[in-house]
């Protein structure tokens, strides 16, 4: 029982690990955009960043199991 709350605890911790690093990744992105981009172009950029980043990380959270 108490390996199993241990693995648990674990998986949790990993899994909040992974999404604090997509929002900082997500605002390290935005702040690189909004430096480096015509002001038209940067929406559809920025979509397509944040769905990029939100796949790997549904990826990486599939391969950890968690």
């Amino acid at each position: 029982m108490t390996y199993r709350i241990r693995k648990l605890a674990r998986a949790v911790e990993v899994r909040a690990r992974l999404k604090a690093q997509l929002f900082s990744l997500d605002a390290l992105i935005i702040d690189l955009i909004r430096k480096n981009t015509p002001e038209k172009s940067k929406i559809e950029i920025m979509q397509y960043n944040m769905t990029l980043l939100r796949i790997i990380v549904l990826w990486l959270i599939k391969i950890l199991g968690t």
